[in-house]
Formats: structure tokens, C-alpha cells, sequence
């Protein structure tokens, strides 16, 4: 039986296993939950690169850091990137 991996939220989807997923797996199962969501195939797309743009992120830290520390770091390089917050906000 397959594991549910995303779950519904107030603010939008939660990814349950990121550590355990590749990335295509992640973006099939993100597409499949934007189409059950009705979603425009432009925010499917937005998300999607969201989800590319957090990978590479993360695959350049340090292994023994939490989840917690590596959202923290991507959206912290973010600020100082010196994007908009609007970018930000849809990030988080």
C-alpha cells in the first residue's frame, strides 16, 4: 500500500518523507496532489520549481543538520538574496 505523503493543510501541503523521496518522485507526487487540488497548471509549476530550487539547496548541506536548520538556512539565503517578500512568503 502506497504511504500517503502529502497531507492537507491550512496554509497549503506539507511533504511528510522529504528525506526519504528523490526529487522526481517528490514532483510526480506534488503534481498529483495540485491536479487533485485543482490547482492552475501555473502554480503546479511554481511549486514545482520551488521543490528543484529547496533540493539543490538542501544537497549542499551538511547531512547531520535537521529539517528544521535546512528550511531555515534556504529561506534565511532567500532574505539575503535580498528577493521580495512576496518571493518569501510563497516559499515558506
Amino acid at each position: 500500500m502506497a504511504k500517503k505523503i502529502f497531507r492537507s493543510h491550512s496554509r497549503g501541503l506539507l511533504l511528510d518523507d522529504w528525506p526519504c523521496m528523490k526529487a522526481p518522485e517528490v514532483l510526480r507526487n506534488l503534481s498529483d496532489v495540485c491536479r487533485l487540488k485543482h490547482l492552475s497548471y501555473a502554480t503546479e509549476k511554481s511549486y514545482a520549481g520551488w521543490v528543484q530550487s529547496y533540493s539543490r539547496a538542501v544537497a549542499r548541506m551538511p547531512k547531520a543538520w535537521t529539517s528544521e536548520k535546512k528550511a531555515e538556512a534556504f529561506l534565511t539565503g532567500l532574505a539575503k538574496r535580498e528577493v521580495a517578500a512576496a518571493t518569501q512568503n510563497q516559499a515558506a
